[in-house]
């Protein structure tokens, strides 16, 4: 070790002196790091299918950069191109001129956001009765589309096919497709909402044969077009419908 007093305006600075006595021996001693800091740059990342291993940097509990000699870092065997977080790991080395404990940091990859996602194949027009398939298309990654009705009483959705059956007129209703995040890329949905019309029924108006009775009265028969009505469904007539002949003759 090497010394030297520095003067005053008054005295000069002393010459250097090497200390010699066995009593004047000092040993620098390694510094022990109780909690190392990792930090990345950069900080963090998005998917892009590209890979995505960050600088790392050590700083003791002072916030003072330990230099990168001093250490070693190890990235695991983690896929740096995945979404997820990926361990590191570092180790101070043997004969440096530190000491801590071996200390893993993390850093994230965030899903990368999808292409737009639109629906498709809707109708041009929607009422009680109507039966159809919706798609999708755009989108990004492998994750699956799933399908949600806002109101299954009015247009049920099959949640797998996208395939809707309308249960009866009404809405407004939304039918949601949502596509799962997979391959590297978040969640995304697409939404689509309308209104169920009422569907329109044609009578079929018929007057029965009479025998004359002098009066011109009409016992009417009343049905509807095949197709019109779905199912069980049925239509109550107006009580006591009549109807009447342009005039009472036999003819």
């Amino acid at each position: 070790v090497w010394y030297r007093v520095k003067g005053d305006g008054n005295h000069k600075d002393t010459a250097g002196t090497k200390l010699t006595s066995d009593t004047s021996k000092v040993t620098i001693a390694k510094q022990t790091v109780d909690t190392p800091t990792i930090e990345f740059n950069p900080t963090g990342a998005s998917y892009d299918g590209q890979e995505h291993r960050p600088e790392v940097t050590v700083k003791d509990a002072n916030g003072r950069t330990i230099p990168a000699a001093e250490y070693t870092v190890s990235y695991g065997s983690t896929n740096w191109k995945d979404v997820g977080d990926h361990k590191v790991k570092i180790t101070a080395k043997d004969g440096g001129n530190y000491t801590f404990d071996e200390t893993e940091g993390t850093f994230t990859i965030l899903p990368a956001g999808q292409s737009p996602l639109s629906i498709v194949g809707q109708p041009g027009r929607v009422q009680y009765g109507s039966v159809f398939t919706l798609s999708t298309n755009g989108g990004s990654g492998t994750g699956a589309v799933t399908w949600a009705s806002s109101d299954d009483q009015v247009a049920f959705v099959n949640s797998q096919t996208g395939w809707v059956e309308i249960k009866k007129a009404g809405g407004p209703v939304t039918i949601t497709a949502r596509k799962a995040a997979g391959g590297g890329y978040g969640e995304t949905t697409a939404t689509w909402t309308f209104s169920a019309e009422k569907k329109p029924v044609t009578p079929i108006v018929t007057a029965q044969d009479k025998v004359y009775d002098a009066t011109d009265k009409a016992e009417l028969v009343i049905t509807w077009k095949d197709g019109d009505l779905l199912g069980n469904d049925s239509i109550a007539f107006v009580p006591d419908l009549t109807g009447k002949f342009s005039n009472a003759n036999v003819g």
